[in-house]
Parts: structure tokens; C-alpha cells; sequence
């Protein structure tokens, strides 16, 4: 039975009485949910209230899991963690809309003592129809595990929720969405990642990701691996991969799966051992409709022993194209890259590659071309003034003096013509260094095409 908090007097028929403040009372959200709170001197919500102490040892696994049962169907108190280290032995399965805040993401920490590998914190198990979790909110607070194997969140048929301001550190794995969808993601960091910060399976579709970090030190950063649509990222920072083999944002759908739509805008890469972004899918055009647009990718090959204690490779191209049709790369900065801005194969089709520059900086002693001489664009695809650190020119025909360095540019005027091919011949990259002038060896045609879309 609760203990009632008697805070003052009232007067009943002329009669003095102690009056109990309606604030503290046990509250109908509680009542529903058989929950007692312990302390009535925290307000409903607070999971003070029902018996979490923050002192970086109690384990506050009831009280926390009390706080959300209050929260019920119909409603409840706001889940709140004041400034504090709350211990839990065991994660909770949510069906139903919540609302939880803390007081800042460094400042209210759920600590996951003696998780199994990859079992979540917060598990939002949502269902289809009737059962998907909606409207949630995740606000300022940071997730942590005491030996590196818990996972921060997974949200099943979730949808129209906001993760604000949250901390993904020391854990197994960050986030893994599964069918959902039309959820924001802001200001979230992630530091000492195992496995994916973010993993994206089925029907992740129209979430954004605004000013988030995505880091790993065994795998990739971000991954998308089933259908998703609508995927946007604005002042996105993927660095820290530590495995070359591994990429910041990898795009790989599974057999039968297909990404379509999804834009990087205003981001920063740095520090990232394999590629930046990898389109890996595992059908034809698996991934459509991508666009990266005013990005800096900084490799930073030549500088990883002062960034970081064991790297298991060197940057060495920015983006892989593969299997991905109807893109558009576009005004990106590429720095410190140990081979070429790109890798691809060939399946990288109807794409636009225009205004992006590569450069050096630090120790660096060259820069790296857009291209290789062995992996050059197909002809469906767009490529127009494209800076590698090198020279531009424009001119009718292919320089026949004067020495170039791989990734120079010369833009052809002098009026254009349509091929048998329906391309258009735009000018020539430059392939290898040196002062021989043979087309096909030292000079590579670069074409647009006629049609629209490109063919």
C-alpha cells in the first residue's frame, strides 16, 4: 500500500486536516500496471520513483522495468532518468508506444552488466497490423555495456519515432531496424562498436539520419543488407572503420532484395581503413536510385599510424560501384585516397559523375586519380569536369606535347556529335603520366550519352 506524503493542512467543516498531495499519489497509470512506486518524493516516471539508484552499482533492473510497464497502452508518466549510471542485468521488451528521456547523453547511461553477445538493451517488438509501435521517443541518454556484448536497440514494425541525442558506446552492435519505417534518427553517436553501429534488414523505408555518427572497429559502420527505400543521410560522420575490408556505408540487398533511393548529402568520412561507401548487392542493379552530393571523403591512407594503434589495411578507394544503376555522384572532395576515388566493374550503369575533386594533403606525396586506367566508367555514364589536383583544359583534340599527370581532364569544344552509338564524345581523361599522347593507352575517351535516361 502506498505511504502517503502529507504536505500541508486543509480545512473540511471547520476541521484541520492533513492534506495529501494529489502529485504523489499512486497514479492511475500505476494502479493499471500493478506498479508500487517505492519513493514517493520523485514524481511518476522518474525511475527513481519506483526504486533506480544511479549510483553506478545498484541494479535498477525492476525499477527501470516498473517505469515502463506505468507507461502503458492508454498512457502513462514519461520514463525519465535523471543524471545517473543505472545497472541492468536484463533488457526490456517494449509492444507499445514509450516516451523515455535522460538528462543529457553523457549524463544518463543505462549500463548493461554481463549481456550475452548481441542482446539488446531495448527490444521495440512491434507486429504487423494492430501491432506496430508507434510515435516512440529516445532522448538523451547514453547506452553502454560493461563487456562489449550488448546491443543498444532493436525495433521491429516501429514507425514515426525520434531517437534524439543518444549514445551508442562500448557495445556489440548500435541499431537493427526491421520493417521500420518513417523514423528519425538525430545527433546520435557511436563509439567502440564491435559489429554495425546501424543494420537495416527488411522495409527500413524513409528514415533519415541527421548529424549521427556510424563507426566499427570489426565490421562495417552502417549496412544495409534486405528491401529499404527512401534512406536519407544530411551531415552524416562514418569514420573509424579499422578493417579494410570493411566500408562506412555498405549497401548490400541479399538475393531478391533491392535498395531504391538513398541519398548522402553534407557528410564527412574520415578515417576509414576500407572504402567509404561500397555498393555490394547481390542481383543486377540492386542498388537504384543513389546520390552523393557535396561530401568530403578523407581517406587518410598515409596518416593511420597517428590516428589509430592497429589498422589491418590502408584506404584505398572512396566509393565501389557495383550493381547499382541511376545514381548520381556529384561536387564530393576526395582526400588522401592510396589508388583512385573509385572502384568499379562495369555493372555500375546510367549513373552521373560530375564536379568532384581529388586531392592531398599532409604527408601525402601524389593524388589520386578519379580512375585508374583499368577502371574506367562505362558509357552510360556521365562524367563532366571532374578535378583530380590536376589541370583542366579545353580543347578540340587530344594534347600531341607536353607532359600530364594521371586524372588531368581535357574538355573537348568545338561542337559535338552524335556516334552510332547515340553517345556523345565529351573529351579525354588522362590514364598515365608521362608525355606520350595514344588514345586508348594514355588518353581515355569520356562519353555522355544522347539518351535520357542513359542506355
Amino acid at each position: 500500500m502506498a505511504i502517503p506524503v502529507f504536505l500541508g493542512y486543509e480545512t473540511v467543516n471547520g476541521e484541520a486536516r492533513m492534506e495529501e498531495h494529489p502529485a504523489l499519489k499512486r497514479t492511475d497509470a500505476e494502479k493499471a500496471a500493478s506498479v508500487t512506486p517505492v519513493n514517493y518524493a520523485y514524481p511518476p516516471g522518474d525511475v527513481r520513483r519506483y526504486g533506480a539508484v544511479g549510483d553506478d552499482s545498484t541494479d535498477c533492473t525492476a525499477a527501470i522495468q516498473a517505469a515502463i510497464n506505468q507507461y502503458g497502452e492508454d498512457g502513462g508518466a514519461e520514463i525519465l532518468f535523471p543524471e545517473g549510471i543505472y545497472h541492468i542485468v536484463a533488457g526490456f521488451t517494449i509492444t507499445h508506444r514509450i516516451v523515455m528521456r535522460g538528462a543529457g547523453k553523457f549524463k544518463s547511461v543505462i549500463y548493461a552488466v554481463g549481456f550475452g553477445t548481441d542482446v539488446e538493451i531495448l527490444n521495440f517488438a512491434g507486429s504487423s497490423g494492430s501491432g506496430v509501435i508507434d510515435n516512440c521517443v529516445v532522448e538523451d541518454l547514453m547506452f553502454q555495456s560493461n563487456n562489449g556484448a550488448a546491443r543498444a536497440i532493436t525495433a521491429t514494425w516501429v514507425t514515426k519515432s525520434r531517437f534524439i541525442g543518444v549514445t551508442f558506446y562500448g557495445l556489440y552492435r548500435g541499431y537493427v531496424g526491421d520493417h521500420a519505417f518513417l523514423n528519425k534518427f538525430e545527433g546520435v553517436s557511436t563509439f567502440d562498436i564491435a559489429q554495425q553501429s546501424w543494420l537495416l534488414q527488411d522495409e527500413c523505408n524513409n528514415c533519415h539520419w541527421d548529424t549521427c555518427e556510424g563507426r566499427s572497429t570489426s565490421s562495417h559502420g552502417f549496412e544495409v543488407s534486405g528491401n529499404c527505400a527512401g534512406l536519407s543521410f544530411s551531415c552524416y560522420n562514418g569514420e573509424g572503420i579499422l578493417d579494410n575490408t570493411k566500408a562506412a556505408l555498405y549497401l548490400a540487398p541479399a538475393t531478391g532484395k533491392r535498395i531504391i533511393g538513398l541519398s548522402v548529402r553534407g557528410s564527412y568520412f574520415e578515417q576509414i581503413a576500407g572504402h567509404a561507401i561500397q555498393c555490394n548487392g547481390a542481383d543486377t542493379d540492386s542498388v537504384m536510385g543513389l546520390t552523393v552530393q557535396g561530401n568530403q571523403f578523407f581517406g587518410g591512407a598515409v596518416n593511420f599510424a597517428a590516428n589509430f594503434t592497429s589498422p589491418t589495411g590502408n584506404a584505398v578507394y572512396a566509393i565501389n560501384l557495383k550493381k547499382v544503376t541511376g545514381w548520381d555522384i556529384s561536387d564530393n572532395v576526395f582526400i588522401d585516397w592510396a589508388t583512385s576515388a573509385f572502384l568499379r566493374d562495369g555493372t555500375e550503369v546510367n549513373g552521373r559523375c560530375w564536379n568532384n575533386t581529388t586531392c592531398a594533403v599532409g604527408s601525402a606525396s601524389a593524388v589520386a586519380a578519379l580512375t585508374s586506367s583499368s577502371n574506367l566508367f562505362s558509357a552510360s555514364v556521365d562524367v563532366q569536369n571532374n578535378f583530380a589536383g590536376r589541370k583542366v583544359q579545353y580543347m578540340s583534340s587530344i594534347p600531341t606535347t607536353g607532359s600530364y599527370t594521371a586524372g588531368d581532364l581535357v574538355r573537348k569544344i568545338g561542337g559535338y556529335s552524335i556516334d552510332a552509338n547515340n553517345m556523345v564524345l565529351t573529351g579525354w581523361g588522362r590514364i598515365t603520366t608521362g608525355s606520350s599522347h595514344t588514345v586508348g593507352t594514355d588518353w581515355a575517351r569520356l562519353y555522355a550519352s544522347h539518351n535520357t535516361p542513359a542506355t
